[in-house]
C-alpha cells in the first residue's frame, strides 16, 4: 500500500478502503483512496486484498437514496484501523450486506487482548466462486475468528420473508440491521472504549484531521433486494477457509 501521503497536516495519514469487485467474473478487493494535495479531492491510489491495524472504533450511519422514484433509507458501516508505526489510519467502508455483516460478526467475537492487530481480508470462495470477507486476528498463533452469533439460531429469525404472487421470496432485513446497529453500539461501549481509555493507548483525535468522503464517493445505491429464498442468501461459512 502506498505510503507517505500527507493528510491536511494531521498526525495520521488517512486511507479510505471501499470493497470492489463484487460483480460476476470479478475478484473482490479493496480500492484505496486518499486526498490529493493539489486538487483537494479523493483519488484512487491503490488496491489491496487485506488490511490490518489496531481496531479503533466502528461507526454506522443512515443515508437516503432514490429507488423507483421513491426515497429509501440505507445503512453503511465504517471500521477504523490504526497503524501506529507508519502513522496511518485506515477506514474500511461498505454498505450493510452479508459481507459487512460477516465482518462484524467476526469482530464482535474479538476480546480486548486481540485488538492490537486485526486483519480484514476479502476472498473468492474456491468452490462456489462466491465473494466474501472475514477477519483474521494476528498474534503468535495467527488466530482466525469464528462468527460470534450463529446464523440459524440468531440471525435468520431476524429476517422476515414474504412470498410474492409470482412465487418469489422477498426478504426484509430491517430487524437484522437493527440488531447489528445495536451490537456496534454495545461493542464500542463495552470493548473498544475501555480498551482505548488505557493511558498507554490514548490517542488525541484532535491532532488528526478526519475528513470523511463525500456520500457519492463512499456509498453506492444498494443492489436490488434479493428475491431468492433466505437459505441461499448468506455467504458460505468463513470458519474453515484457507488464508492464501
Amino acid at each position: 500500500m502506498a505510503r507517505n501521503v500527507s493528510q491536511g497536516g494531521g498526525e495520521y495519514d488517512f486511507f479510505y478502503l471501499k470493497l470492489s469487485g463484487q460483480k460476476e467474473g470479478e475478484k473482490p478487493h479493496f480500492t484505496v483512496k486518499t486526498k490529493d494535495k493539489e486538487t483537494d479531492k479523493y483519488v484512487e491510489e491503490d488496491s489491496t486484498w487485506d488490511i490490518s491495524g489496531e481496531l479503533r472504533k466502528i461507526e454506522w450511519e443512515s443515508y437516503k437514496y432514490k429507488k423507483d422514484g421513491k426515497e429509501e433509507t440505507g445503512y453503511s458501516c465504517s471500521i477504523h484501523l490504526l497503524d501506529k508505526e507508519v502513522k496511518e489510519w485506515y477506514v474500511v467502508q461498505m454498505g450493510f450486506g452479508w459481507t459487512m455483516r460477516g465482518i462484524l460478526n467476526n469482530i464482535f467475537a474479538l476480546t480486548q487482548s486481540q485488538l492490537s492487530n486485526v486483519y480484514i481480508s476479502v476472498w473468492k470462495h474456491p468452490e462456489t466462486s462466491k465473494n466474501g470477507a472475514t477477519v483474521k486476528v494476528g498474534g503468535n498463533n495467527g488466530e482466525k475468528m469464528k462468527w460470534k452469533y450463529d446464523y440459524k439460531e440468531k440471525l435468520k429469525p431476524l429476517v422476515q420473508s414474504f412470498e410474492m404472487g409470482n412465487g418469489k421470496i422477498i426478504n426484509d432485513y430491517t430487524e437484522l440491521d437493527k440488531f447489528f446497529q445495536e451490537e456496534i453500539e454495545r461493542y464500542n461501549k463495552e470493548i473498544l472504549e475501555p480498551y482505548w481509555s488505557n493511558s498507554e493507548r490514548v490517542l488525541e483525535e484532535g491532532a488528526v484531521k478526519h475528513e470523511p468522503l463525500e456520500k457519492k464517493e463512499s456509498i453506492e445505491e444498494p443492489a436490488p433486494m434479493k428475491t431468492q429464498p433466505l437459505e441461499e442468501v448468506p455467504p458460505p461459512s468463513t470458519n474453515d477457509l484457507p488464508w492464501d
